[in-house]
């Protein structure tokens, strides 16, 4: 025997089984590039030309999609091109003033990689804490 009563390995604990557990599940979600698919399911008999409101609506609340709307609408940008978040969010880092300049004149050239490069460099300037942000 050892500390905990029963003098088993420590390692065979049902909470180390399970931390180890989730920490490889950690592991796996975190290597991924998670894309959903929403299906909407219009009517519980699976009939088409039939419509039941409440339970799409139902459908698209607990997905997120009703609240996704609702902030799109109160005007905060959750999706926007590059070209234009470089322009409207250069001015949180006045020590960058070339970035707008050389965004703009890559925009001109349609040059899609170097608009994207500058909205990269905005972000990583203005938002210090990793993870806050996708491109």
């Amino acid at each position: 025997g050892g500390k905990g009563g029963k003098g088993g390995d420590a390692s065979h604990t049902v909470s180390t089984q399970f931390i180890a557990q989730l920490g490889a599940l950690m592991r796996t979600i975190n290597s991924t590039e998670v894309q959903y698919v929403r299906c909407i399911k219009p009517n519980a008999l699976s009939k088409a030309s039939l419509f039941d409101q409440p339970r799409v609506a139902l459908q698209l609340r607990c997905a997120g999609v009703l609240e996704a709307i609702r902030i799109a609408r109160l005007a905060y940008p959750n999706r926007m091109p590059h070209g234009a978040f470089v322009e409207r969010y250069a001015l949180l880092a006045p020590e960058m003033v070339g970035l707008l300049a050389s965004a703009r004149a890559a925009a001109a050239k349609s040059d899609g990689a170097a608009v994207r490069a500058a909205c990269e460099k905005l972000l990583a300037k203005v938002v210090t804490e990793e993870g806050r942000f996708q491109l």
